[in-house]
């Protein structure tokens, strides 16, 4: 049940009693506990077993690609792009709802990586620290000792790197959660590097074929098309509408958070200069690519649709999707 579990949902186990799952039509396929002994023809290698190891953690992945393929189950992997206030964690989440599907935000896999009682873990806690350190040291070589109160470590926040921030993410995109339902990825990527480095794997050097292709988009690089989302959703509207849409919200929405103009204008400068329209380099121009490639003859536009983020019409439309 464990193995099951872990392969195919989130790892989680309920134990109930007997009496309360007498009369369930499932019951009595569970109620058989028998240690068997198989026949020598069993183990001659006269017969070709699917799975001669039995169910086990490592025949998991073919039973859970099994289950999906004879069920018509196809996980829906969305991705949901645009700058700060255009709605994306609002539209996320109600996708996710209605689809049942995870919503992966880089914040959330982020503390809950925090967590994690293995190597990865322990490595990202350690660089935490690395990094406060840091941070309290170059404050220390600036204050005035007379003035300026000493730094508060708890509350020094830092970023991870980058090359960590791309682990975590395909460690949950890989999950069985995700490789069965699908996700709706919240805003992150944000650059066209970070999706290369997230989606994109090196071909070895002793597989590279001579001779480039020259319509290959990511020549040397295969696309990793288990966790690449087939949709792209591009929330979009003009930097004024958007600072007008925060300045907008009730006050209790905005107290503590982002949603400042001097953070807007930081936030939406940060988007724009990473993702510069219509230049070939932007975390869009990495996913209309990498479809185009694996689509063939299927337009790009049935799976990359650019939204306003302003408008009423366009809203709308999302909702319905």
């Amino acid at each position: 049940m464990k193995s099951i579990s872990e392969g195919m949902g989130a790892g989680l186990i309920k134990h109930v009693e007997f009496a309360d799952v007498l009369n369930e039509s499932w019951v009595e396929f569970l109620t058989l506990d028998l240690k068997m002994r198989p026949s020598k023809v069993f183990t001659s290698g006269v017969i070709n077993w699917h799975s001669p190891n039995g169910l086990g953690p490592e025949s998991m992945e073919n039973l859970n690609n099994e289950f999906n393929l004879f069920r018509g189950l196809f996980p829906l992997k969305i991705f949901m792009t645009g700058p700060a206030a255009a709605g994306k964690t609002h539209f996320a989440s109600k996708l996710s709802e209605s689809y049942g599907v995870p919503h992966i935000k880089i914040g959330d896999l982020i503390n809950a990586a925090m967590k994690f009682q293995n190597p990865l873990g322990e490595e990202i806690r350690a660089k935490i620290e690395e990094l406060k350190d840091f941070a309290v040291a170059e404050y220390e070589k600036t204050r005035n000792k007379k003035k300026d109160p000493e730094l508060d470590r708890a509350t020094v926040k830092v970023r991870l790197p980058d090359d960590i921030l791309y682990r975590i993410v395909r460690l949950q995109m890989n999950s069985a959660a995700c490789k069965n339902k699908g996700f709706i990825l919240d805003g992150y990527p944000r650059t066209q590097q970070d999706a290369k480095s997230i989606f994109l794997e090196r071909i070895p050097e002793d597989q590279v074929q001579e001779g480039e292709n020259p319509d290959d988009p990511f020549p040397g690089y295969t696309i990793n098309t288990e966790i690449l989302p087939q949709y792209v959703i591009i929330l979009n509207a003009e930097d004024a509408a958007l600072k007008q849409r925060v300045k907008d919200l009730p006050v209790d929405k905005t107290a503590n958070t982002h949603f400042t103009e001097a953070h807007m204008d930081r936030r939406l400068k940060i988007y724009r200069d990473a993702n510069p329209a219509d230049s070939g380099h932007s975390v869009q121009d990495f996913f209309a690519k990498s479809l185009a490639k694996l689509n063939g003859e299927v337009p790009i536009s049935e799976n990359v649709k650019t939204v306003n983020a302003i408008s009423s019409g366009d809203m709308e439309q999302l909702v319905d999707i």
